[in-house]
């Protein structure tokens, strides 16, 4: 196989997978979100919490530290393919005319801003630590 249908499934690789990445992170968003209003309508009485509740935040916990890891691995995966395209990018065009070498020489993918992939990622952490301490709070009220 020659460098050039190397690059063309590089670039198809690499366009496929924000595809990808975003409905997984989709379906994370939706389903967190939903577990956590079911949550917060099931705790909205502190002195009625039930072993429901701790059972709901811990699900809630183990599917949040799933999507937290699959985040973080989508993200090196795209950061990955990025550098595939790259450097077969550098093989066969000069810098002047390679697609991705243009756009990185412009500043994408290294602004100080924030990228999406990393905000999903921070998301994600944050429902962690959500669930983290919605599990604190039933077991204290359930326990203690």
């Amino acid at each position: 196989m020659d460098r050039l249908e190397l690059y063309k499934i590089g670039i198809e690789q690499f366009r496929e997978h924000p595809r990808i990445y975003w409905t997984r992170s989709t379906f994370f968003v939706t389903l967190q979100t939903g577990l956590m209003a079911f949550a917060a309508f099931d705790l909205k009485n502190p002195s009625k919490i039930e072993f429901t509740a701790l059972v709901l935040a811990f699900v809630g916990l183990v599917i949040s530290v799933v999507w937290y890891r699959i985040a973080k691995a989508s993200r090196e995966l795209l950061h990955k393919w990025r550098q595939i395209v790259l450097d077969l990018e550098s093989d066969l065009f000069e810098k002047e005319y390679g697609l991705f070498q243009r756009s990185t020489a412009k500043g994408e993918g290294t602004s100080a801003g924030v990228s999406i992939t990393s905000a999903m990622v921070f998301l994600a952490g944050f429902f962690v630590f959500a669930w983290c301490c919605l599990c604190v709070y039933v077991c204290l009220h359930l326990f203690w």
